[in-house]
Formats: structure tokens, C-alpha cells, sequence
């Protein structure tokens, strides 16, 4: 049921973007197109929640999870949001929206474009042993579908699945922390901040035994 309202309901925003390109729509409409766009994406990611549960592919068949294809598709909307959402601010000032809760701007949406990739990362190091390969892989794919930084991009081996998942979770932590550096109260990135460093030696050894000091099982050439 959740995923038929989710799938409604992001026809009729996408049917909102098309509108969007009338002049006669963008003259009466309060609403900017970006903040629909952000909305598409949260109804992707919506209908991708439902799908999490589905088999992973054992063949050499390419085929990809439905789980896959619709949290790709959130990331790619909330990342075109955030542009032009930048773009909309600049020509007006250059100021987003400075709440630190629900906000609509572009940091409430730069939040959740990595907040998203995050969850799917530790998503998949949360899998069992003899799935966590598979999904790391699959996570690897979608979380790289943007980036905060793009200087950041993997420079590492397809093969290397825990140094590409830590590339990618630093990432993310470096989006977060922005959100937090521009508005020190965004206190959404703060707890998703806090939840990083807690998750953080899995990230270095999926199946490291958590206890106290954990913290300090991690490298120093990683703690930086």
C-alpha cells in the first residue's frame, strides 16, 4: 500500500514539473520547480524502502535490484533540487532558508542527498556475511550516483569494495558536516553526524564486535 500512494504520488509531481515548463503555470504557481523535483525524489526513495527486502542477483546477467534503480533515481532528483535550487538562491541573494528543522532551501536539500547516500551504505554493511558483499557492491553503485566532493571520487579498484565504501562514507560525512557548518543547530545532520561516528569502525570492518573505545580500532591515516 505504502508503495501504490508513493508511486501516485509521484506521478502527479512529475506531472507538476511538466507543467511547469507553461508560462501561464509558472505565473500563477507559488511553488518553485526544484522544490517538486525534491519531492519526486523523496517519493523515489519512498517506493526504494519497500523494495529493500528483494533477492540479490546471483548471475552474471548485469541485472539490477528494483531497490537499486528507484534509490538511484531519488539521489539523481535531490541532486538536480539541489542545483537549481543554489541557482534560484544566488539570483536572489545568495541566502537558503537558515531553519534547522523542515527547512525549504538548499541546505534542507543538500541534507538529505547525503543523509540518503549514508543510509545506503549502512544499510548494506549491515547485511549478513554471505549477503553484505552484494549489497555492498550495490550501495557502492547508487551512493557514487553524486557526490559532495568531487575530489573524492574513487580512485581505487571496482575490487577494493572497503576502501571504495569508506570513500564514499567520508563523503557523505564531509556533505553532512557542511550543513552543520553553515547552521550550527541543522540538528538533523547533527544526530546523522553523531550516528556516523558510532558506525564508523563497521565501515573500516563490517564484522568488528563493537565495545567501548571502539573509535580506536580505525587508522589514524583514517581518522583525519
Amino acid at each position: 500500500e505504502k508503495r501504490v500512494i508513493a508511486e501516485g504520488t509521484k506521478y502527479y509531481f512529475e506531472e507538476a514539473i511538466e507543467s511547469s515548463n507553461s508560462v501561464d503555470y509558472a505565473c500563477d504557481s507559488k511553488t518553485e520547480s526544484w522544490e517538486v523535483q525534491f519531492m519526486v525524489g523523496k517519493c523515489c526513495e519512498k517506493i526504494a524502502s519497500t523494495l529493500r527486502d528483494e533477492i540479490y542477483p546471483t548471475d552474471d546477467s548485469q541485472t539490477k535490484r528494483m531497490y537499486e534503480t528507484m534509490m538511484t533515481e531519488a539521489i539523481k532528483n535531490y541532486s538536480a533540487a539541489l542545483g537549481d535550487a543554489q541557482k534560484v538562491e544566488k539570483a536572489g541573494g545568495g541566502q537558503d532558508n537558515t531553519n534547522g528543522g523542515s527547512s525549504h532551501g538548499s541546505r534542507e536539500v543538500l541534507y538529505r542527498l547525503h543523509a540518503t547516500r549514508f543510509k545506503v551504505l549502512l544499510s548494506a554493511i549491515r547485511q549478513a556475511a554471505d549477503e553484505r558483499g552484494l549489497a555492498e557492491i550495490e550501495a557502492c553503485r547508487i551512493s557514487s550516483t553524486s557526490w559532495f566532493d568531487d575530489s573524492n571520487k574513487l580512485q581505487t579498484s571496482d575490487d577494493d569494495i572497503r576502501g571504495n565504501t569508506w570513500d564514499l562514507f567520508v563523503d557523505c560525512v564531509q556533505g553532512l558536516a557542511s550543513c552543520r557548518k553553515g547552521i550550527s543547530y541543522f540538528h538533523r545532520a547533527a544526530y546523522r553526524l553523531a550516528q556516523a561516528l558510532h558506525w564508523a569502525p563497521a565501515f573500516h570492518d563490517p564484522g568488528f564486535c563493537f565495545r567501548t573505545g571502539s573509535i580506536e580500532n580505525i587508522p589514524p591515516s583514517k581518522r583525519g
